[in-house]
């Protein structure tokens, strides 16, 4: 959530807004640029209120989370040199604990990981059991940091296969994507 901060017809550009979502205070610090922000990523969908205070001014906005923020877990597991096979298990589900639908997954993951991922030879996509699952190496935009990188998820856009229901970019006459026009032949 983020506000612009003025007194007056200036921007204020230090110091702290405090906000309170939910009855929970948050502080967020006031850039050069007059904005102050704060992750409110874990609320529910639904309507708050939210409290900004700065200095004596209080300010009383609603605000509305229509879709909850997806979340990424990872299992430690510890692995071996001598193992031929590797073990991780990684579970997509929303806050209401429902795996995710049509979902974009985009992940800059620790160089540790990113070695990992690399090894495998799978379709990532498919053992999320996501639309879209991209790896990259910079920042992303918007996203979720963690103890495995950065993650961001997002509704996947496109056309839905008949047969698998993954959101594609494209679909044939039949409906169907490539992977599945391959299967059906």
């Amino acid at each position: 959530y983020k506000v612009t901060i003025k007194s007056g017809n200036k921007t204020v550009t230090q110091g702290n807004v405090v906000f309170t979502i939910n009855n929970k205070e948050y502080i967020g610090h006031i850039r050069s640029d007059g904005t102050a922000s704060v992750s409110i990523s874990g609320l529910k969908a639904g309507t708050y209120y939210v409290v900004i205070e700065y200095g004596q001014t209080i300010v009383k906005k609603t605000i509305t989370i229509k879709k909850a923020t997806a979340k990424l877990t990872a299992k430690n597991k510890a692995f071996k040199a001598k193992v031929k096979t590797k073990k991780y298990t990684i579970t997509l589900k929303s806050d209401s604990g429902k795996a995710l639908k049509n979902a974009k997954v985009t992940l800059n993951p620790t160089p540790k990981l990113a070695k990992l991922i690399l090894s495998l030879d799978v379709n990532l996509a498919q053992v999320f059991i996501v639309s879209k699952f991209n790896v990259v190496g910079t920042h992303i935009e918007g996203s979720i940091q963690s103890d495995s990188g950065e993650i961001k998820v997002e509704p996947a856009l496109g056309h839905t296969c008949a047969r698998c229901w993954q959101v594609v970019d494209s679909v044939d006459e039949d409906g169907l994507c490539e992977r599945c026009k391959k299967i059906v032949g």
